[in-house]
């Protein structure tokens, strides 16, 4: 009974966009999430007239069960709040089917994030019994031992979440509000490594100052489920692109994407990265030569 209320819920607030897409010329693409080949370019054209929202989140359940749909109407529900029609989450807007549907979404979500309106991160192991402090403001103040150890700061994909949107709301368990990246730039600069000016506002201006060491050090300690990932979710760090190969293996995928990096950035500081073994580097050097 509860998933037939949850999909009754989600059929009404589906009905409900598809309403407000008839009269906006620039929903259709989003209407239907980033799986659509229109998307991006629709975002590019007009980023100004088209508001969408992102979510950020650990996979600990698929969307088709009651657990997911609760998670998809709790961020429908704040994005409405926010004035804000069009969502997107990976969870269901990836049709991990489509070899070339997913390599294109990979290759694209860090514009998707650093494109939208609004970017909320969902600490699904924040409990709130384990919370304590809050400043005068309703934000809190510290993020504490059990936040600190959430794994949404252990995954390898949601670094790029951390760092390519204009600001990120946290939310816990109970989608109680937390705080505001660039108002918790301290604690996460704690947390994850990341530089303060990359964790306030709008700091990914900031970003091409740091060498490629730096930024791959972010990623040093986190983990994904394919070995793979860990290279393909810093794509949009470096602003690259390349072909998705799973089953290549983590190392083959790291140095396919030192070459791409060493293309567009001359930084040495490239072969520090612990992926790359002495023999890769000549390898790389190899490579490099021959399409110089």
């Amino acid at each position: 009974r509860k998933l037939e209320e949850t999909e009754r819920r989600l059929d009404a607030l589906s009905r409900k966009i598809e309403g407000k897409s008839q009269t906006d010329p620039l929903s259709d693409p989003l209407s239907v999430g980033p799986g659509s080949a229109n998307t991006e370019s629709s975002v590019q054209r007009s980023p100004d007239t088209v508001k969408s929202a992102t979510v950020s989140h650990v996979h600990e359940s698929q969307a088709a069960k009651p657990k997911g749909w609760a998670k998809v109407l709790a961020f429908c529900k704040i994005a409405e709040q926010f004035g804000i029609s069009y969502v997107w989450i990976d969870t269901c807007c990836i049709d991990k089917n489509s070899s070339t549907e997913l390599s294109e979404s990979l290759n694209s979500m860090f514009a998707w994030y650093r494109c939208a309106t609004l970017c909320i991160a969902y600490l699904s192991d924040v409990k709130k019994n384990r919370w304590h402090g809050n400043s005068s403001r309703g934000f809190p103040f510290s993020f504490g031992r059990y936040p600190r150890n959430s794994d949404w700061f252990k995954r390898g994909w949601t670094l790029q979440e951390l760092i390519a949107p204009k600001d990120v709301w946290f939310y816990k368990q109970d989608w109680a509000f937390l705080g505001i990246r660039s108002e918790l730039v301290d604690e996460l600069h704690e947390i994850t490594g990341v530089q303060k000016e990359i964790l306030q506002k709008n700091g990914l201006e900031h970003l091409h100052t740091l060498s490629v060491a730096a930024r791959m050090s972010w990623a040093a300690n986190r983990k994904t489920t394919r070995p793979e990932d860990l290279a393909y979710s810093l794509l949009g760090l470096f602003g690259v692109n390349m072909p998705i190969l799973y089953g290549e293996g983590e190392q083959n995928a790291f140095f396919r994407l030192q070459v791409m990096i060493f293309q567009s950035v001359s930084d040495h500081s490239i072969f520090a990265w612990k992926a790359l073994s002495l023999p890769r580097v000549s390898q790389l050097w190899k490579v490099l030569r021959e399409q110089v």
